[in-house]
């Protein structure tokens, strides 16, 4: 069984390594006129070419005195290379969650880009900032029963303009109620 497994993959392999202009596939009907496609010809099989996929080279970027935009975020000077924030995403609590604590505490975990000097993070919840990103997982205190939503954003210091926008996190908090407690 392995032999045969192994045989069968050293096939594939070599099949794909010697294919130049395409490959060639076998597509027959079965008894319930379904399609079968298969690498070895059988009676009534009509001979299908699959061709090469179309691949582009990477591309080349300059930086040649111009001005760079990208996402809104602007470099004038050419040696200096934009800010590019392409991971921004709150790693706890997850999308949908419920939390159970009474004292309504959570920890916030995030999944920090390399903030620029110019820049800062901030979480919001519920649209308002709360806290502002110092390196450690951003600690909430005596947060409200019932949903809330969670946003990362960062923006510049001096202005307040927000860059970019992470994607937002909806969590449900319980806690303990004292307006329905069982009465004896």
């Amino acid at each position: 069984m392995l032999r045969t497994f192994c045989l069968g993959c050293l096939y594939l392999i070599a099949s794909a390594a010697f294919a130049s202009e395409g490959t060639i596939v076998y597509k027959s009907v079965d008894k319930s006129g379904y399609p079968v496609f298969s690498d070895r010809e059988t009676s009534g099989a009509e001979k299908v070419k699959i061709e090469d996929p179309i691949t582009f080279p990477a591309g080349v970027f300059r930086n040649d005195g111009e001005a760079i935009e990208y996402e809104g975020i602007k470099s004038e000077s050419p040696g200096e290379q934009p800010v590019i924030y392409d991971t921004l995403l709150i790693s706890s609590p997850i999308d949908q969650q419920t939390i159970r604590n009474n004292a309504g505490n959570l920890t916030v975990e995030v999944i920090p880009p390399g903030i620029a000097p110019q820049h800062q993070l901030k979480l919001l919840m519920d649209g308002n900032v709360i806290a502002v990103y110092d390196g450690n997982p951003f600690e909430l205190q005596n947060l409200d029963r019932g949903t809330h939503v969670l946003q990362l954003q960062i923006s510049d210091i001096d202005s307040g303009e927000v860059y970019k926008s992470g994607p937002v996190v909806n969590f449900t908090m319980l806690r303990y109620s004292k307006l329905h407690r069982k009465s004896n």
